[in-house]
């Protein structure tokens, strides 16, 4: 365990969650190591934009015109370098996970929680329905392949 204090997240990010401590707000697991932070998962958030160039609320803003919807939005931190974390639920929910995108292999249901699978072969249950991850999943996949669909120089078919 490391203790951090002041974290952006990078390739290496799988997850970030709430800490089962008194004191550290955020557990960060890494492909490498776990590390906590007294700093909530959305200030995490923010200071990753601003890092990367934009702000949590413009991208917020670009993921719902994108998606047509204002809930559990998932966040284009570094398009460019395929950062991308969405939400198991609410931000406001205490209980909210944010996984990276390309951090995931795969992710199986398991009576009411989903098993995620991690490229590095670790794995992390969470008590949320398979249903919910995959919507969740799929809505990344969305942002994803409208925010890079210009990168390609396709003619308009």
């Amino acid at each position: 365990m490391e203790a951090s204090s002041v974290y952006i997240i990078t390739s290496k990010t799988k997850a970030l969650m709430v800490a089962d401590s008194n004191y550290y707000q955020t557990k960060i697991l890494d492909m490498d190591q776990e590390r906590y932070t007294i700093d909530p998962a959305l200030v995490i958030l923010k200071r990753s934009c601003l890092r990367f160039g934009s702000t949590l609320s413009g991208r917020k803003r670009a993921a719902s015109l994108l998606l047509r919807t204002n809930s559990m939005l998932p966040i284009a931190i570094h398009p460019n370098f395929g950062l991308y974390m969405f939400p198991t639920s609410s931000e406001k929910n205490t209980q909210c996970v944010w996984f990276s995108y390309y951090a995931i292999s795969t992710y199986d249901q398991n009576d009411k929680h989903t098993i995620v699978h991690f490229r590095d072969g670790t794995l992390l249950e969470i008590p949320i329905t398979w249903r919910i991850f995959d919507n969740q999943y799929k809505k990344t996949s969305h942002v994803i392949a409208n925010m890079i669909r210009d990168s390609f120089n396709l003619p308009f078919l």
